[in-house]
């Protein structure tokens, strides 16, 4: 039913953790498991794979060249041979409880193209970093009491903020994914959000309110100034592109919690050296995060997820 896909660059003993996550989900879902090396010029990756030669779901490919990070998700999207695929990233985890989970989930919504749950945050930065885990774990406590326990996401939620986060913990159809082109290398960092709006316009979008993964984060190329920096600027060209697309669907309400995410995500920090870790404004800054959370949390219950044939979206990756 499902393919787990771990795509992996360089971290070996990482690679294990993950790996250990993924083969202890039942074989009844999970069937295949492949783990797609874009190291092509060192075997740390395949010696580290041997202590898991017992498990015959697994299937280990190193690429001729380096694909680049999105260009080996779509090497992954290629060698799937289950209607289903979930994308774990090297250095994430898996709960025991997510096969069970996303099996139930695609049998209550057999035509959804895209279901996620949440992926819990443990950091591994410097204690001065920990400000952002403090943000991450207000946010899942917030959304334990202003969001039902699963909900329809459409290509309207998803101009207010990328909902599934990274691909942790999230199950898509292999055959709409395939069709719609797979992941688009030129929204790096944001790929996977946009990969997520084109698939809103092809059927049903499930979130589930659920912790299904572990997302780790810690000082690696993710959280290079440069690369968030990058992060902040490619956000705000998406959300504006897909609130041009929908723009006639959408409501007051909608347009309003649209403003106050991009207010939001201006004020995010994009050194990794502290000089930005507060922002200049804290109480106009906390004010701001506070009511774009509110209006996100207003949105989704009080706005229909739009159906697809509301919103203009390209076929293939880069339209």
């Amino acid at each position: 039913m499902i393919t787990i896909c771990i795509p992996t660059f360089k971290r070996p003993t990482l690679l294990q953790q993950a790996l250990a996550t993924a083969i202890v989900q039942p074989a009844t879902v999970v069937s295949d498991i492949i783990v797609v090396d874009n190291d092509c010029d060192s075997r740390e990756v395949e010696v580290a794979m041997q202590r898991f030669s017992s498990d015959g779901r697994i299937r280990y490919l190193r690429n001729d060249s380096n694909l680049g990070m999105f260009g080996n998700w779509n090497r992954c999207l290629d060698l799937v041979q289950t209607s289903h695929f979930s994308i774990l990233s090297d250095d994430d985890l898996l709960l025991p409880t997510f096969a069970p989970v996303m099996a139930e989930a695609i049998r209550i919504w057999p035509n959804a193209v895209l279901i996620g749950g949440r992926a819990e945050v443990f950091d591994e930065r410097t204690v001065s970093w920990r400000y952002h885990s403090w943000l991450a774990k207000t946010r899942a406590a917030a959304r334990s009491l202003l969001l039902p326990s699963h909900w329809m996401l459409g290509s309207n939620h998803l101009a207010f903020a990328n909902y599934f986060g990274g691909a942790t913990g999230v199950v898509i159809r292999t055959d709409v994914a395939r069709t719609s082109g797979g992941f688009d290398a030129t929204w790096y960092p944001v790929s996977d959000w946009e990969f997520w709006y084109r698939l809103s316009s092809k059927g049903q979008c499930i979130v589930l309110e659920r912790t299904l993964g572990r997302y780790r984060t810690s000082v690696n190329a993710s959280l290079d100034a440069r690369t968030v920096a990058n992060h902040i600027l490619k956000s705000a060209t998406l959300r504006k592109r897909m609130a041009s697309d929908i723009d006639a669907h959408l409501t007051v309400l909608e347009r309003a919690t649209i403003h106050f995410s991009s207010k939001a995500d201006d004020l995010l920090p994009t050194t990794l050296d502290g000089s930005r870790l507060l922002p200049s404004r804290p109480l106009y800054s906390i004010a701001v995060w506070f009511l774009s959370r509110l209006l996100k949390a207003l949105s989704i219950r009080m706005c229909r997820p739009l159906p697809p044939s509301a919103h203009r979206v390209g076929e293939t990756a880069g339209s």
